[in-house]
């Protein structure tokens, strides 16, 4: 009968984790979550207001667009937890003139009456309002139409320039800008603590808090 010679344990090669090196990674994962979340956090909030501004700036280009290609006023407004566009045909019954107001007709044809161009919700943590000393809604004063509101004439230009700023939880502010009233380019700027200003304007690119 032949005996197996048991092989010898090779030195340098460890058969699991200690206990103490288990507690140490789990200390060093906890350093770098505690570091990693703010920055994170941070992140997360510039990227939520920043979306929302840009989707507002195409909602209110996409109103323009509708403007000059349908020939008709259309509007953009803030109801109190979105933004809505629409195209403003009539008032309050049919036939009557734009007046500012989405106030479709019921029975009407198909795009006979206001209808909704698109709208989008306000995120949550997100707000429509300035920085101290600023208003959340500037200019938009629209003789014979109400305020605070974008409104395009069907050729596209506008009843009064100014802008619709939003805020997040870190004082942080963007503003959705149109001017002038003769082509009405939108534009999206960022509060520096002193003036709006556009990414890259003077070399200079958005700080953050």
């Amino acid at each position: 009968m032949t005996l197996r010679r048991a092989r010898p344990h090779r030195r340098g090669v460890a058969a699991g984790f200690t206990l103490i090196e288990l507690l140490v990674v789990l200390v060093i994962a906890g350093i770098m979550i505690t570091i990693g979340l703010p920055a994170l956090s941070k992140l997360i909030g510039r990227s939520k207001l920043e979306a929302q501004a840009r989707n507002l700036s195409i909602l209110v280009a996409r109103a323009r667009n509708e403007a000059v290609s349908r020939g008709l006023e259309t509007v953009v407004l803030f109801d109190g937890d979105s933004f809505l566009a629409f195209a403003d045909v009539d008032g309050v019954a049919a036939g009557d003139p734009p007046d500012g107001e989405f106030n479709p007709i019921a029975g009407s044809v198909d795009r006979g009456t206001d209808w909704r161009i698109g709208e989008q919700r306000l995120a949550r943590f997100i707000s429509v309002a300035g920085p101290s000393g600023e208003a959340a809604i500037e200019g938009l004063s629209n003789p014979g139409r109400p305020d605070q509101r974008i409104i395009f004439n069907p050729d596209g230009s506008l009843y009064s320039t100014g802008a619709i700023r939003l805020s997040d939880t870190r004082d942080n502010h963007l503003e959705v800008a149109v001017s002038p009233r003769a082509t009405a380019q939108v534009t999206l700027r960022k509060w520096d603590g002193t003036a709006w200003r556009e990414q890259g304007e003077e070399g200079e690119t958005w700080q953050w808090n």
